[in-house]
């Protein structure tokens, strides 16, 4: 898991799994995105797995600010779909430039 800035946005790379055994880490990185108070874009090409609690730590970022997430695999968007989240955060099927400051 890694933070990027740019000048108009924020992105949150996630890899492997996203559960519960990454709570703290997650904790740390949403509240980091929302302190950028910029738009985050979540980059998931390389998640493996995403449980609810990884849903859930979406979902609080999601209240705060507008998130994107970056080619999801396909069981991703299934929990992204059975949470609802999908009619929250736009799911791009392409990964956008991403100027680093």
């Amino acid at each position: 898991m890694s933070i990027l800035f740019s000048a108009g946005r924020t992105r949150l790379v996630l890899s492997g799994a996203i559960d519960a055994t990454v709570g703290e880490e997650m904790t740390s990185a949403v509240a980091e995105c929302t302190a950028s108070a910029l738009p985050v874009d979540v980059d998931a090409r390389t998640v493996t797995f995403l449980d609810s609690s990884g849903a859930a730590h979406l979902a609080r970022l999601a209240r705060t600010l507008p998130v994107r997430v970056i080619q999801p695999p396909d069981a991703m968007r299934f929990v992204l779909s059975v949470t609802a989240l999908d009619s929250t955060v736009e799911i791009l099927d392409d990964a956008p430039d991403y100027p680093v400051r």
